[in-house]
């Protein structure tokens, strides 16, 4: 993005910030373990509702309208990133493995959000990585220094409202390719399946002939002069 000034993301979010002080542990709040965040689309599939008491120690807090990020390979190379939305009592617990990214003012969480997704981005994350083989995750620094383009507000919302979209079209293409993957196998089942078992069955080599392709001999030249189709012009 040319022209605009970028920040290191700490000076417009919190980073892992602290558990809210205060809170009923005996109210209900929502629980998201890495599993539910969908790598594909960056969205959370599923959550658990739990009473605050039971998770308030030992896991990850955050509150509606955050960032959650993976750190842990490979599960941050494969873009397990999203926002947290919905959640009950606007609190939410899960994955240790999780870094929490808290927009401020100045910046709205779907800038970040798709910052974030950006496999530009990730790469460069995952060589700051630090920790064995397995077990490498993205430090707390490495995210707090990620330098971010940052637009005024209204810029931010127009492009994203454009981001949005551009998802939505990826989404339905990716939805549709997984339908006509299975479409044909389905069909074939639906009308066939009760009768397959009352065939016999053969190995394909006896009822087809199998024969790959070879390399032209050079020792015929005519194999080799001429022109290929679709060959450049000579300049």
């Amino acid at each position: 993005m040319p022209n605009l000034p970028s920040v290191q993301l700490n000076e417009i979010c919190g980073i892992n910030p602290r558990v809210e002080k205060g809170l009923n542990g005996e109210k209900d709040c929502s629980f998201i373990p890495m599993k539910y965040v969908d790598d594909s689309f960056g969205i959370i599939r599923n959550q658990e509702e739990r009473k605050m008491a039971t998770v308030q120690k030992g896991y990850t807090s955050f509150r509606e309208g955050d960032v959650l990020f993976a750190k842990i390979t490979p599960c941050m190379e494969n873009g397990k990133c999203a926002i947290a939305k919905n959640l009950v009592n606007q609190i939410g617990f899960g994955s240790t493995e999780f870094h929490v990214v808290r927009p401020g003012e100045s910046v709205i969480a779907e800038w970040v959000f798709f910052y974030l997704r950006q496999e530009r981005v990730r790469q460069d994350l995952e060589r700051k990585m630090t920790g064995s083989a397995g077990q490498k995750r993205v430090p707390s620094a490495a995210l707090q220094e990620l330098e971010i383009p940052l637009p005024p507000l209204e810029e931010q919302k127009r492009t994203v409202a454009i981001a949005r979209k551009c998802d939505r079209l990826r989404r339905t293409r990716r939805f549709t390719q997984q339908l006509s993957d299975t479409y044909l196998q389905s069909a074939f089942l639906e009308i066939f399946g009760e009768y397959l078992d009352d065939f016999p069955s053969t190995s394909l080599g006896e009822v087809v002939t199998i024969t790959g392709g070879g390399t032209p001999s050079r020792d015929v030249p005519e194999y080799f002069e001429g022109k290929s189709p679709g060959s450049p012009p000579k300049i």
